[in-house]
């Protein structure tokens, strides 16, 4: 098993927790892929309040992925505030205990290649990882073993 949820979207709602979303862009279908503990619309709500701060020219770090979002959205000329949600469709692709969720965003952004400049993700989960085979070997094994 590839660890990967082939039963998605799933239905559960914009109070779901423990989550791993993808949000596509309507105009160039690009895809971030996030995790949260906290309930989906609290996380998108963070992201949109990053949107914000990105049109409003506050000072952001743009190598930080919570603006990556705002920053892809605002590229593509969009800067009205009700753009966040008129220019992206987001949905849950797995839910799973804690421990499991950073291990499974990181294998949805490698099998979905959501790495800037295939997609919106800006930071490279496996970047820190000095033996990338070993760790794709180890995440296969944990999510087959873990469902």
């Amino acid at each position: 098993s590839s660890g990967i949820n082939a039963e998605w979207p799933l239905r559960p709602g914009c109070t779901s927790y423990n989550i791993i979303y993808m949000a596509i862009c309507k105009c160039c279908n690009h895809v971030y892929i996030g995790r949260s503990v906290r309930q989906l619309n609290t996380r998108i709500g963070e992201h949109r309040r990053s949107f914000y701060e990105v049109i409003e020219g506050k000072r952001i770090d743009p190598l930080d992925d919570d603006y990556s979002m705002g920053i892809h959205l605002a590229n593509h000329g969009h800067r009205n505030r009700t753009d966040f949600d008129k220019y992206y469709n987001v949905v849950i692709l797995d839910i799973c205990s804690p421990k499991s969720l950073e291990l499974k965003e990181h294998k949805y952004i490698h099998c979905l290649n959501t790495l800037q400049p295939n997609g919106i993700n800006t930071c490279n989960p496996f970047a820190t990882y000095s033996n990338f085979e070993n760790l794709i070997d180890s995440q296969i094994y944990i999510f087959s073993n873990s469902q």
